[in-house]
């Protein structure tokens, strides 16, 4: 009854009929996860055979994928398919900007063609000029294709994943920088402030507090990803 209950087509596809401004893709089924413990296989290995027939899907819904500290690369795979009669265009958003290779791969003309980003890349190698990795996802009315995701870091493991309108991400994307601006600038201000207050008054109390502020707007920036 097991071995029923989870058989099924190997592909679960992600239907796209252009109405959904945003899709959360760890709270659906469609990722399906390989794990390389080695870091050596590449695109042409995971999706030959025999490696093809070993994604499994992650049971629960949770609003990321966590493997905790792992020395593996994980291979993630999507199969998105678009209902509708006009072209779809849509945003991939990995929002963990602490991850150092995270590695895009989407059908071409000849095999994948493939996207290296990730914290150990430089920024101007994005796709998207954006704190997280994003990724473009285009596809013809009618048309279905599967994707790979790539992803291995030093650090904690961590894979939210979020498919995005265009439109919708823009504008969300400008309302979180305006935020960030916002704290940013005041955590500043309040910083000159202090250092005047030293200058003038000459008490290290100021000094060790403008030393305080400096560390953590510096530390929010990194961890925030504007950093990079």
């Amino acid at each position: 009854m097991l071995c029923a209950a989870t058989a099924g087509p190997a592909h679960a596809a992600l239907v796209l009929d252009g109405s959904h401004d945003s899709i959360p893709l760890n709270l659906t089924p469609h990722w399906e996860v390989l794990e390389d413990e080695r870091q050596q296989w590449t695109i042409d290995d995971v999706i030959g055979e025999p490696l093809a027939q070993r994604f499994a899907r992650r049971t629960g819904k949770r609003e990321s994928l966590n493997f905790g500290l792992t020395g593996s690369a994980i291979w993630l795979r999507l199969t998105v398919h678009n209902s509708s009669e006009n072209d779809i265009e849509r945003l991939l958003e990995i929002p963990f900007p602490h991850l150092h290779h995270v590695d895009w791969y989407a059908p071409g003309e000849d095999g994948y063609d493939e996207i290296q980003t990730g914290g150990a890349h430089r920024f101007g190698e994005r796709p998207v000029s954006h704190r997280h990795f994003v990724f473009p996802l285009e596809l013809k009315a009618g048309g279905t294709a599967t994707y790979y995701l790539r992803v291995a870091s030093g650090t904690g493991l961590d894979i939210p994943a979020k498919l995005w309108e265009r439109k919708t991400f823009n504008e969300r994307s400008m309302q979180e920088y305006m935020g960030q601006a916002l704290y940013f600038g005041m955590l500043f201000a309040l910083g000159i402030y202090n250092f005047l207050l030293f200058a003038s008054l000459r008490d290290r109390v100021y000094l060790y507090y403008v030393m305080f502020l400096a560390s953590n707007l510096l530390s929010t920036v990194a961890f925030s990803g504007i950093a990079f």
